[in-house]
């Protein structure tokens, strides 16, 4: 079993408490110690698959005619995103759907999906409506992203009694995903009924 980092410290501060070891030669150990986990890290990093793909939902099962609902689209990755890409950059919708975008924050978080923790990135939010019957078919989306492989390391020698270690970007890896197709249904707004009329405090003819 490897030794921690901590642990690797407080071993180095103990012999030269008690042996005296020159300064120089701990900075030589130290410098080793680091390059051995650097190779081991690069080594782990090529065993990483990456994993990504999309979601894309709405807030209603279905819309009246005239009214509106909230399409989200979220991209998931088992690695940090770097960058995102999404093509085609503009979304061809038919004539008589109405798309507006809402501002978005575009941070990334981890959450726990059915694969286990991932990044989530909240993409975009269209708010949509239709003013006939009918179907609103989302068109077809692909991204493009990078993802980042990091590692734990310290930044230099002067951290050497630091307990905080930074993380560093080994390796950058490029993915590409589809959102899963995408349909709404545009109904008739129900009509009321007698009772439902009566409640509202209107006469019925």
């Amino acid at each position: 079993m490897l030794m921690s980092m901590n642990a690797f410290r407080y071993l180095i501060v103990r012999v030269q408490k008690y042996y005296g070891v020159s300064l120089f030669f701990l900075a030589l150990l130290w410098f080793s110690m680091i390059s051995c986990l650097e190779i081991q890290g690069q080594q782990r990093s090529t065993e990483v698959k990456a994993d990504f793909y999309a979601e894309i939902s709405a807030n209603r099962d279905s819309i009246v005619v005239g009214d509106s609902c909230i399409v989200s689209v979220i991209l998931y990755s088992n690695l940090p995103f770097e960058s995102v890409e999404q093509m085609p950059r503009n979304l061809q919708f038919a004539k008589d759907v109405r798309v507006h975008l809402i501002p978005t924050d575009r941070e990334q978080q981890q959450v726990r999906t059915s694969r286990g923790v991932y990044y989530a990135l909240a993409w975009q939010h269209y708010r949509v409506s239709r003013k006939d019957l009918g179907i609103i078919v989302w068109p077809e989306m692909q991204f493009s992203a990078e993802v980042g492989i990091y590692q734990a390391v310290e930044d230099d020698f002067w951290n050497f009694f630091s307990f905080a270690p930074t993380m560093r970007l080994i390796e950058k890896r490029k993915v590409k995903c589809k959102v899963p197709k995408f349909s709404l249904p545009v109904v008739e707004r129900p009509k009321r009924s007698t009772q439902d009329i009566l409640r509202s405090g209107r006469q019925v003819m």
